[in-house]
C-alpha cells in the first residue's frame, strides 16, 4: 500500500515530509527513517506529538563544527568565525538556557520574552544580541518544522543606547603626559605606548586608525602622518571610516615622541608596524584599551563615575580644537564628513594637503597647552 505522504532526506540529515495536497516539505525533526515516519503518521492520525525543549532542541547549537545553523551559513557563503560562535553559545548559556531551557519550544511567548528581555539589568545592545540569538534557534526550529509558528517574529530589537563617552581635563592630560621623560615613561611602561597614546591625544585620530599605522605613513620630515587605513575589531584592515584617506599634522612634542621611538624600535622598515605587541603584529583593540587603566591611576587619575575610555582622547582633542581651529580644518584631521566637507576635499595628494594644513601646528601645540601640559 502506498503511504499517504512523501518523506525525503535533507543533506542536513533531517528527513522532511509532504502531504499528497501539499506542495511544501515540512521537517520531522529526526535523523531516523523510522523515527521520521512514526512522526508523520501521528501527526495524520491525530495522535500527541512529541514536543522538543529549547534545551534539546539547541544541543548543538553554535557548537563550531557540529552546529548545522553555522554549516548552512558557510554553505551559503556567510563568514562566521570561531569567536563569533562561541560568543553565541556564551549567550545561550548564560542567559537563555536558564531562563528557558526546560520550556517546549512550542510554549514560548513573545509577550513573555519581550518583557523578560527589558527587565534583564544588561545593556540594550547586549540584549540585542540575547535576542539575536535566541531568534536564530527559534527560526531554524520554525524552518525544521519543529514548531508552528514563530513567536520571536513578534519581539523587536531594543534602542541602541550607547553610553556617550567622557573627555579629559586639561590637567588630567598634564598628568597623564608629563614633561619628565621618566615620569612619562613611569605611566606609560616605555616609549611605544607614551607615543601611541600622545598621538591619540593630540591629533585625535582613531585607535583603529593608530593601530594601523606603518613606518611609511609617518612623514618625519614634514611632520605628520598619513591616514590610509585602520583595523577593524577583528584586526582586519580596512579603509578609514570617513572612506577616505587623510594627511594629519603632528605636534611638536608628539613628532618628537615618534621620532625616539623610531630610534628604539625593533621594526623599523616601511612596512612594519609602528605599534606591535610580542607577536610583531598590530595592536589589538582590546591590548590597547586595557593599557589606559593602569595608566589612569599611575597618574592618579580619579575618573569617578565618568565613562572614559581610550575613545575619549579623540572626543577630547575634538572638543579643544574647535575653540581654536576652522571647522573645516577640524573637520580635515578629524576625518568627519559632511555635506560641505564632501563639496570642499577634492581628493588632493596627501603630501599636498599635509603642507595646507603644517600652517596650524602652532595653533594644535596651544590645544593642550595653557601651561598645563607642554605639546
Amino acid at each position: 500500500m502506498q503511504r499517504p505522504y512523501l518523506l525525503s532526506k535533507r543533506n542536513n540529515g533531517i528527513w522532511y515530509f509532504r502531504l499528497p495536497h501539499e506542495k511544501t516539505f515540512h521537517s520531522t525533526g529526526k535523523t531516523a527513517k523510522v523515527k521520521a515516519e512514526e512522526f508523520v503518521l501521528k501527526l495524520i492520525s491525530g495522535q500527541k506529538l512529541e514536543r522538543t525543549t529549547l534545551e534539546a532542541y539547541s544541543q548543538d547549537f553554535f557548537v563550531w563544527g557540529t552546529c548545522r545553523w553555522v554549516k548552512r551559513q558557510s554553505a551559503r557563503g556567510i563568514s562566521l568565525t570561531p569567536l563569533h560562535v562561541l560568543n553565541r553559545r556564551r549567550t545561550l548559556l548564560k542567559h537563555i538556557l536558564p531562563q528557558f531551557g526546560k520550556r517546549y519550544l512550542d510554549t514560548l511567548n513573545p509577550v513573555e520574552i519581550d518583557d523578560w528581555l527589558i527587565g534583564l539589568p544588561l545593556a540594550n545592545q547586549t540584549k540585542n544580541h540575547v535576542l539575536y540569538t535566541l531568534k536564530t534557534i527559534v527560526d531554524e526550529a520554525e524552518r525544521e518544522g519543529v514548531i508552528a509558528t514563530n513567536p520571536m517574529k513578534k519581539v523587536g530589537r531594543l534602542a541602541d543606547s550607547h553610553r556617550k563617552r567622557d573627555i579629559f581635563t586639561l590637567s588630567e592630560l598634564s598628568a597623564l603626559f608629563p614633561t619628565d621623560a621618566g615620569k612619562l615613561l613611569t605611566i606609560w611602561q616605555n616609549e611605544m605606548w607614551a607615543a601611541l597614546y600622545l598621538l591619540l591625544a593630540t591629533t585625535g585620530i582613531r585607535p583603529g586608525e593608530a593601530r594601523a599605522l606603518q613606518w611609511r605613513n609617518i612623514d618625519l620630515i614634514r611632520g605628520g602622518i598619513y591616514i590610509v587605513q585602520a583595523l577593524d575589531d577583528k584586526g582586519q584592515i580596512k579603509t578609514p571610516k570617513s572612506g577616505e584617506s587623510r594627511a594629519v599634522p603632528l605636534p611638536t612634542r608628539t613628532w618628537d615622541s615618534l621620532k625616539s621611538w623610531e630610534a628604539e624600535t625593533f621594526l623599523p622598515n616601511a612596512d612594519d608596524w609602528v605599534f606591535y605587541g610580542v607577536d610583531k603584529k598590530p595592536l589589538s583593540k582590546k591590548v590597547v584599551s586595557t593599557h589606559l587603566r593602569p595608566a589612569l591611576k599611575k597618574a592618579k587619575i580619579k575618573i569617578g563615575d565618568r565613562y572614559i575610555v581610550t575613545y575619549s582622547f579623540r572626543h577630547t582633542f575634538n572638543t579643544f580644537a574647535r575653540t581654536i581651529l576652522p571647522i573645516g580644518t577640524v573637520q580635515e584631521i578629524l576625518g568627519h564628513s559632511s555635506d560641505e566637507m564632501t563639496e570642499w576635499y577634492n581628493h588632493p595628494d596627501l603630501s599636498d594637503t599635509m603642507k595646507t594644513l603644517l600652517p596650524f601646528r602652532e595653533q594644535i601645540d596651544k590645544i593642550l597647552d595653557d601651561s598645563k601640559i607642554s605639546t
